[in-house]
């Protein structure tokens, strides 16, 4: 696969020729990830993506999902795209089928085996202390809090200038993530499918994926953010 060098500007129509990120993929520039010799991977349309809500795949055989926020954002038109693993760190958990959720303004990923809560702008964990009253003894939650370290490791993205939504893969064999150990766990992302779905790995080799659909919710009856099931492909 070819990978354009010119992308969507933000408001999703084509540009004059730079290259320009998602918003997503700009506040990552300076993430220090090994990217020498890593390619740029075809995924689906950005048209796709806003209808769809994300995609999963496969990028040289790690497992992948692609997830588009829809709420509006002040002051850009930009299209707000992440990309992380698909496995939660924690126990294997599908975590890319869950919640997109605003946690104090922080946009998070809602694991549904354990609900882990995922910073989708940098992979840490969200956690909140819990204090006791000291007379009732009832619980009493604190302000919730990212890090201190990756733990959900994030991928690059990007808009092309035809309408094509691409990721590149961030790896460092010294700076290991916890999600790396269910990164590319054919038995963990049984979890991603559907009856009858089959995922194909996305290679250098292979320009055009096809890969998973996705088609029903099994909680329908919940209002959530981004919350259907996509179809991978062109």
């Amino acid at each position: 696969m070819s990978s354009s060098s010119s992308s969507t500007p933000r408001d999703g129509t084509e540009s004059d020729g730079e290259s320009q990120r998602s918003s997503a993929a700009t506040a990552n520039e300076n993430r220090h990830f090994g990217l020498e010799g890593s390619q740029w991977h075809a995924v689906c349309t950005l048209a796709r993506l806003r209808r769809e809500g994300r995609v999963h795949t496969q990028v040289d055989g790690r497992f992948v999902s692609v997830l588009y926020d829809p709420r509006p954002q002040s002051g850009s038109k930009a299209p707000i795209i992440y990309c992380l693993d698909s496995i939660c760190y924690h126990m294997g958990g599908p975590l890319t089928t869950g919640d997109i959720e605003d946690i104090d303004g922080i946009p998070s990923l809602s694991c549904p085996w354990h609900q882990y809560k995922i910073n989708l702008r940098d992979g840490s964990r969200l956690s909140r202390p819990v204090t006791f009253d000291p007379k009732t003894r009832r619980p009493i939650p604190g302000k919730w809090e990212s890090g201190p370290k990756c733990v959900q490791r994030i991928h690059d993205v990007r808009c092309t200038a035809d309408g094509q939504v691409e990721v590149r893969l961030t790896m460092e064999s010294s700076q290991p993530v916890l999600s790396d150990k269910y990164a590319y766990s054919s038995r963990a992302a049984r979890n991603l499918t559907i009856k009858g779905s089959s995922p194909e790995q996305l290679d250098s080799s292979r320009p055009s994926p096809c890969v998973m659909d996705y088609h029903n919710s099994p909680r329908k009856s919940k209002k959530r953010l981004c919350a259907r099931r996509s179809t991978i492909g062109n």
